[in-house]
C-alpha cells in the first residue's frame, strides 16, 4: 500500500517501472555501481578530447563570414599575433650583444617567419631628401641656401664681424633648422635602430610567426618554443631578465586566468554544496552520497560535449560550477526522502524503493522543464548561448540520471546492516510541521520587500563592455601597453590586403581622407610600402638639383668639424637617385607583402585602442565605409581586424 503503483487495464504503468527499477537496484546494487563506474571510466576518453578555447572566436556561429574572412587573412599573412621579446638587465651594449646571438636562434624554430631587432636607419638617412614633400623640400632648400650664404659670411675674413659668437649662434641656428626639416618626414615613420624602450631600459625583438593560431594549443606551442629557445641561452647568467609581450601573451595569460577562475569555482561550489548537506542532514555520509552521483553525471556531461563540440569556451565553461548548483537538488530530494522514509519503513530496500517512486517522477519533471528552457539557447546565433543551452540541457538530464542510477545502491549498501527506522534527529524532523503565522508573514514581506528594491534598482546597472576593465590588472597587460607606447605602432592595426603598391597607397589615402572628414573619426595613422618609398619623383629631383648645387660648392671645403661632417653627408645625400619597392630593405620589404608576396598589405591604426563594444563597433563601421569606398574607385580589398570581433560579440 506503500508502493504508489498504478495500473491500467491490467498494464504496468510508468510506477511500476519505477520501483521495479528501484527494486532491482536493490538486489544488485554492486552490479549498478559497477556499470556506472565503467561508463564514468570511459567518459575520460570524451574529456581527453575536451579542450578549452578562451578566444572570442568561439563565441561567433562557426559559418560566420566575419571569422572565415579573418582567418583567411591571417593564413595570407601568418597573422598580427606577433611576440614582442623583451630584454631588461645590464647595459645596452650587453642587450644588444645578447639579442643578436638570441636572433639565429629564434629563427629556426617552427613557425618563425622573420625576428627583427632593428630597422634599417642608414637606408633612409641617405634617402632622407626623397623622403620630404616637395613644399618641404622647398623649405629646406631655402634654408640651406641661407644657412651656406651665413656661413660663407662667417667664415670670410674679409667681412666685418662686430660678436663672432653672436655671429656663430645664427649660424648654428640656421644649420639646425636645415637638421630640423630634414627630419621631418622620417620622423613619422616606425624606424630606429635597434628596438629599444624610450627611457632605455629595454631592447626589444619581434618575432613574427608565419602560422595562424587556429587553437589556443597551438599559440602555447608556439610561445613555449620561443621560450625555450631564449632559455637555451640562459641570459640569467649574464644578468639579463627577459620578458614578452604581444596579443598572443595576452590570450595565453588570459586562458590560464579563466582556467584557474573556473577550477576555483567549481571546487568552491562542490565544497559549499557538500558542506550544506552535511550540516542538513547530520550525516557524516551524506557528502558522498551526493557528491558522488552528481560528480558522476557532470563527468558524463563533459565527456559528450568533448566527443560532440570538442570544447568549451570562456562562457560554457563555467557550467561545471553551474551544473553542480542545479545537479545537486536531485540527489539532495532523493537523499532526505529516503531519510524520512527510513522513519517509517523497517526495510532499508522499502524505504530506499519508496523514496525513489516518490521523488522520480518530479525529479523528471524538473530535469525535463529545465533542460527545455537551457535548450531554447540552442536557437541563438551566438555561440556562447547556444553552446551553453546545449550542455546545460544535457548536463541537466545526465545529473538527474545519476543520481537515481547512483545515490540508491549506494544507500543500500550504507545502511543494508541497519535494522529499524531511523531515529535520528535531522534538520528535516526539526522544522517539519506548521511554522507560525506571523513567522510566514514576516518571511513574505521580508522577500517581497527585497525584490521591489531590487526592480527599483534595475534600471540603474550598467553594462560593462570595456574589455580593458574585464580583463583587469595584470602585470602582463600593464607590461604590453608600456610596450605598446615604446614599440611606436600598436599591435591591433586593421589588416588590408590590395592587389599592388599603388592601390595600397590609394588605399591608405582615403583612410586620410576618411579622417579628415569628422572629429569623429577614430582613424589614427595608415602604413603602407609606399610610406617608404618616394613620390613626386619628377618635382623632387629638380629639388635635390638645387641642393646639390648648393652643397657642392667649393668654397665650403673649408668646414671643418662636425660641420665638415654634415657637409659629407649632406653631398653623398644628393647622389641618392630614387628607389623602388625591389630596393628596399628585407626588414621593410617582408612586413608589406603576404606571404606569397601576391598582395601588398596596408596597416591602419585606431586613434586609440578600441576596448569597449561601442568603440569597436563606431571602428567597424569606419572600416566599413573604407571599403565601400575603396570599391567604388574600382579597388578589391579584403580586410582583417581582430578586436571587431568584440563589437561583432556585442551584436548577437
Amino acid at each position: 500500500m506503500y508502493s504508489h503503483l498504478t495500473r491500467v487495464n491490467g498494464k504496468m504503468g510508468f510506477g511500476d517501472t519505477v520501483e521495479r527499477f528501484a527494486r532491482l537496484q536493490a538486489r544488485r546494487p554492486g552490479t549498478f555501481l559497477l556499470v556506472a563506474g565503467i561508463v564514468t571510466a570511459i567518459s575520460a576518453v570524451g574529456l581527453s578530447r575536451l579542450r578549452f578555447d578562451s578566444s572570442y572566436e568561439a563565441l561567433l556561429p562557426r559559418n560566420a563570414p566575419q571569422i572565415a574572412n579573418m582567418n583567411d587573412v591571417r593564413a595570407r599573412t601568418g597573422g598580427t599575433r606577433q611576440v614582442v621579446v623583451a630584454i631588461t638587465g645590464a647595459d645596452a651594449q650587453a642587450r644588444e650583444k645578447f639579442a643578436r646571438r638570441l636572433l639565429p636562434v629564434i629563427e629556426k624554430v617552427e613557425g618563425v617567419r622573420f625576428v627583427d631587432i632593428e630597422y634599417p636607419v642608414d637606408f633612409f638617412e641617405k634617402r632622407g631628401l626623397f623622403m620630404l614633400d616637395t613644399a618641404t623640400l622647398d623649405d629646406l632648400v631655402v634654408a640651406v641656401k641661407e644657412a651656406i650664404d651665413a656661413t660663407k659670411w662667417f667664415e670670410n675674413p674679409m667681412n666685418p664681424h662686430l660678436d663672432d659668437e653672436v655671429e656663430l649662434a645664427d649660424v648654428e641656428r640656421l644649420w639646425k633648422r636645415v637638421d630640423d626639416i630634414g627630419k621631418k618626414r622620417t620622423a613619422d615613420l616606425p624606424l630606429s635602430g635597434v628596438l629599444s624602450s624610450k627611457d632605455g631600459r629595454w631592447t626589444f625583438m619581434v618575432v613574427i610567426p608565419s602560422i595562424k593560431f587556429e587553437d589556443i594549443a597551438r599559440g602555447k606551442r608556439f610561445s613555449q618554443d620561443i621560450k625555450g629557445a631564449v632559455d637555451s641561452l640562459d641570459p640569467g647568467r649574464e644578468g639579463l631578465e627577459v620578458r614578452y609581450a604581444g596579443n598572443l601573451e595576452l590570450v595565453l595569460e588570459q586562458n590560464i586566468v579563466v582556467k584557474e577562475d573556473l577550477r576555483l569555482a567549481s571546487i568552491v561550489a562542490i565544497v559549499l554544496g557538500v558542506l550544506l548537506v552535511a550540516a542538513f542532514t547530520r550525516r557524516p555520509a551524506a557528502p558522498a552520497l551526493v557528491g558522488v552521483p552528481l560528480l558522476a553525471g557532470v563527468a558524463w556531461t563533459f565527456a559528450i560535449v568533448g566527443l560532440a563540440i570538442g570544447h568549451v569556451n570562456i562562457i560554457t565553461g563555467f557550467l561545471a560550477s553551474v551544473l553542480i548548483g542545479l545537479g545537486i537538488d536531485f540527489g539532495i530530494h532523493l537523499l532526505v526522502r529516503y531519510q524520512q522514509e527510513r522513519d517509517r519503513f523497517e526495510s532499508t530496500t522499502e524505504a530506499m524503493v519508496s523514496a525513489v517512486q516518490a521523488t522520480f517522477r518530479p525529479a523528471l519533471t524538473s530535469a525535463a522543464t529545465t533542460a527545455a528552457t537551457f535548450f531554447s539557447f540552442v536557437l541563438a546565433e551566438f555561440r556562447g548561448f547556444s553552446e551553453f543551452g546545449l550542455i546545460a540541457s544535457i548536463g541537466v538530464v545526465l545529473t538527474m540520471l545519476s543520481s537515481f542510477l547512483v545515490l540508491p545502491p549506494m544507500m543500500v549498501i550504507l545502511d543494508r546492516k541497519r535494522a529499524g527506522p531511523s531515529r535520528r534527529k535531522t534538520l528535516v524532523t526539526r522544522v517539519s510541521g506548521r511554522l507560525p503565522l506571523p513567522l510566514c508573514a514576516a518571511v513574505v514581506v521580508l522577500f517581497s520587500g527585497v525584490a521591489i528594491w531590487g526592480v527599483v534598482e534595475l534600471g540603474s546597472l550598467d553594462f560593462k563592455n570595456d574589455l580593458r576593465k574585464l580583463r583587469g590588472d595584470s602585470p602582463a597587460y600593464e607590461f604590453f601597453d608600456y610596450v605598446n607606447r615604446n614599440m611606436g605602432a600598436g599591435f591591433n592595426p586593421a589588416v588590408i590586403l590590395v592587389d599592388g603598391t599603388t592601390e595600397a597607397a590609394r588605399v591608405a589615402k582615403l583612410a586620410m581622407n576618411l579622417k579628415e572628414q569628422g572629429t569623429g573619426s577614430r582613424i589614427g595613422k595608415t602604413l603602407d610600402v609606399s610610406d617608404f618609398l618616394p613620390g613626386d619623383v619628377d618635382e623632387k629631383m629638380k629639388r635635390v638639383r638645387e641642393l646639390a648645387d648648393l652643397v657642392k660648392d667649393s668654397r665650403l671645403d673649408r668646414a671643418r668639424g662636425e660641420r665638415a661632417e654634415k657637409l659629407a653627408q649632406a653631398r653623398e645625400m644628393v647622389e641618392v637617385e630614387p628607389w623602388t619597392v625591389d630596393d628596399l630593405p628585407e626588414t621593410i620589404r617582408r612586413r608589406f607583402v603576404t606571404l606569397d608576396g601576391a598582395q601588398s598589405i596596408v596597416y591602419v591604426w585606431p586613434t586609440a585602442p578600441n576596448y569597449t563594444a561601442d568603440e569597436c563597433i563606431v571602428w567597424e563601421e569606419q572600416l566599413d565605409r573604407l571599403a565601400s569606398m575603396a570599391r567604388a574607385e574600382g579597388i578589391e580589398i579584403q580586410m582583417a581586424e581582430e578586436t571587431l570581433i568584440v563589437g561583432w560579440i556585442h551584436r548577437l
